[in-house]
C-alpha cells in the first residue's frame, strides 16, 4: 500500500499542475485517480477487479 500512497500524492501534484495549465479534463480524470487511490488505502475498493 506504500506505492498506491506514493501514486495518489503524485496525482495531488499533477492535480495541481493541470489545474494551473486550466486542462479541465485533465483535472478531472486525475481527480477521479486520486480518489480512486483513496478508496483502496480506506478499503473501500480492491486492487483488482476479477472478472468471471
Amino acid at each position: 500500500m506504500q506505492n498506491i500512497t506514493y501514486i495518489r500524492q503524485m496525482l495531488g501534484e499533477l492535480r495541481t499542475v493541470a489545474d494551473n495549465e486550466n486542462a479541465d479534463m485533465l483535472c478531472y480524470l486525475i481527480e477521479m485517480a486520486y480518489l480512486e487511490a483513496g478508496d483502496v488505502l480506506a478499503g473501500h475498493r480492491p486492487l483488482r477487479i476479477v472478472k468471471g
